[in-house]
């Protein structure tokens, strides 16, 4: 199986780490990872970091692209690269590839034999096309917690986390915004993230190794609109989200199927009126249960089946059993 990602930057490190999530969940195949140091070095550094092998870091490049699928001649390949043209996916195609695709909203998407996009709605569970939060990939971390903190009276401790990268630099805003009113907080700063000024009550956590902890200790989280959300969603952590770009923004409509409340809407347009809204307790329970209300442990055993069956029937349809 060759899996090529991109990860970093606006695109987010989450498409590395759901990479990194599925390769452990599968641990009868090979799978290696074809990226794009150039333009994506923070993703291949986190691969290098958490183990993952990678085929060749020159992915963009066409050439070493074909190349390096000669060399390794995979039964199946994944993107998880954003837009792909129809073009590129037709070609892999036919040159005999089974092929799935994340999150994937170009034009290249409706010829791949699968699809698969958990960050948007409306559900939809196939033949082809399968999404929702059904097939949220989450780390094993957040499978079988345990209770999270009572849903407090008021707000007392907060946790923020704007993924690997915080693009758009929300946390040291959204760090002065608490500490502007008191709240104590856990900043969590990504791999590829830049690190924050001291604020005070404001305690800040350079890559973590594990964040549940701090997930389910928090009252209430900010955060970008990611795949964050299903993490904070597994903990039970009601949750502000702010989007970082266009791309989050179309991550909306799951976030508050989640229970959270998002920045930029006609009803909170500032984190000042998000953070009004969710003061009351009664508004944060019903955040809470909304967001638990799912099993979050087996998005990524429901990827490998629906990837393997769907191999093997387009094997017995092609002759290739």
């Amino acid at each position: 199986i060759c899996y090529r990602v991109d990860g970093g930057g606006a695109f987010g490190l989450g498409h590395v780490y759901r990479a990194a999530t599925l390769a452990g969940h599968h641990p009868l195949h090979e799978i290696t990872l074809a990226m794009d140091e150039a333009g994506y070095p923070a993703g291949v550094a986190l691969a290098r970091a958490l183990g993952l092998q990678i085929a060749t870091t020159n992915a963009a490049d066409d050439e070493c692209w074909r190349t390096m699928l000669q060399a390794t001649q995979p039964a199946i390949v994944i993107l998880e690269v954003g837009p792909t043209d129809a073009a590129r996916v037709i070609d892999l195609i036919e040159h005999g590839y089974f092929l799935a695709t994340w999150e994937d909203r170009g034009p290249g998407a409706a010829h791949a034999h699968l699809m698969f996009n958990d960050l948007d709605l409306p559900a939809s569970h196939g033949p082809q096309r399968f999404q929702g939060d059904a097939y949220a990939v989450v780390r094993d971390e957040f499978h079988n917690l345990p209770e999270p903190v009572p849903v407090r009276d008021t707000i007392q401790r907060a946790v923020l986390t704007f993924g690997g990268t915080d693009p758009s630099r929300y946390g040291p805003l959204a760090a002065q915004f608490l500490a502007q009113r008191g709240v104590s907080a856990d900043w969590i700063i990504g791999p590829a993230a830049t690190r924050g000024l001291a604020v005070p009550g404001v305690v800040i956590h350079e890559q973590p190794r594990f964040l549940s902890v701090l997930f389910q200790q928090a009252d209430i989280a900010i955060t970008s609109c990611g795949r964050t959300t299903y993490e904070l969603a597994a903990c039970g952590t009601p949750m502000i989200c702010w989007p970082q770009n266009d791309h989050e923004r179309l991550h909306v409509p799951l976030a508050e199927s989640l229970g959270a409340v998002v920045i930029g809407t006609p009803l909170t347009p500032t984190l000042e009126a998000a953070w009004t809204l969710v003061q009351a307790h009664a508004q944060r329970r019903s955040m809470r249960a909304q967001g638990q209300r799912h099993d979050w442990g087996m998005g990524a055993e429901r990827f490998w089946q629906i990837v393997e069956t769907g191999y093997r029937e387009w094997c017995r349809a092609h002759g290739r059993e």
